[in-house]
């Protein structure tokens, strides 16, 4: 079993109401059961959305400036409850989300800090 961003299963949950449909899901939906999530749902933020970008630590609005770091942060806690209880220890992540981005999303660095593979996609 695997972790996938709902959004790269072509679900339309992204901060714009898209979804992208990624070619490595036919791949990984053949060889693994996976499950589907959105962090930024997860933490109760609509769709559509405002867009947001990770500054110093904090996901803030790049319209408002509003921080929506403890929104962000709820809902990569809970995607990391989602991986313990159904033994998860791979992730395919959205490379550019502010969520799921390897190395600076809020989601992505929670899971990697408890030892869960994160593969940006």
């Amino acid at each position: 079993m695997v972790l996938v961003s709902k959004c790269c299963a072509g679900i339309p949950c992204r901060y714009k109401a898209n979804g992208y449909l990624r070619g490595f899901l036919q791949k990984v939906g053949m060889e693994h059961d996976f499950i589907a999530v959105c962090p930024e749902q997860l933490g109760g933020l609509p769709t559509p959305r405002e867009g947001c970008f990770v500054k110093g630590g904090r996901v803030l609005g790049r319209q408002t400036g509003f921080d929506f770091t403890p929104q962000y942060a709820d809902g990569a806690r809970k995607a990391l409850e989602i991986c313990r209880r159904n033994d998860i220890t791979r992730a395919y992540l959205l490379k550019s989300s502010p969520s799921c981005g390897k190395a600076y999303g809020v989601t992505a660095r929670l899971l990697e800090a408890n030892g869960i593979q994160v593969i940006p996609v």
